[in-house]
C-alpha cells in the first residue's frame, strides 16, 4: 500500500489519481477519481501512522482493532475500494465475489498462506 501511494504529489483533494481499468471496462481513459472518494479499510491494528499518512493525503479511512470474519466482511467490504491486512484476516473467494468496489489489498504482515 505504501509503495503505491508514496509516488502520488501531495494531495490538495482535486482529481489526481488516475486508476487503471482498461481490463475491466474497455474503456481506453484511465479513471479519475478524487482522493477524498477513495475509502481504505484498515484492519488487525495495522499501525496507526499508516491511518494518519493517508488520511493526511486526503483518503477516506476507517481503522479497526481487530480481525473481521467472512460474514463481517461480507457485509462491509463493498463499500471499499482498498483494504489493509494482517495474518489473521482472511479474504476468501466468498469475501472477494461481493468486493465490488475493491481495487487493491494491502499486506501489512511478514507472510501469507496464500489461501
Amino acid at each position: 500500500l505504501s509503495q503505491a501511494y508514496t509516488n502520488m504529489p501531495p494531495s490538495d483533494n482535486t482529481a489526481d489519481i488516475q486508476i487503471n481499468l482498461h481490463g475491466a471496462t474497455k474503456k481506453k481513459d484511465p479513471l479519475t477519481v478524487f482522493r477524498r472518494d477513495v475509502r481504505i479499510l484498515l484492519l488487525e491494528g495495522v499501525h496507526p501512522e499508516a491511518q494518519r499518512k493517508l488520511e493526511l493525503d486526503g483518503f477516506t479511512v476507517d481503522y479497526h482493532k481487530g480481525s473481521m470474519d467472512t460474514e463481517q466482511l461480507k457485509e462491509c467490504i463493498g463499500q471499499y475500494h482498498v483494504v489493509g491486512i494482517r495474518s489473521k484476516t482472511k479474504l476468501s473467494r466468498e469475501v472477494l465475489e461481493v468486493a465490488t468496489n475493491l481495487l487493491m489489498i494491502g499486506c501489512f504482515c511478514i507472510g501469507t498462506d496464500g489461501e
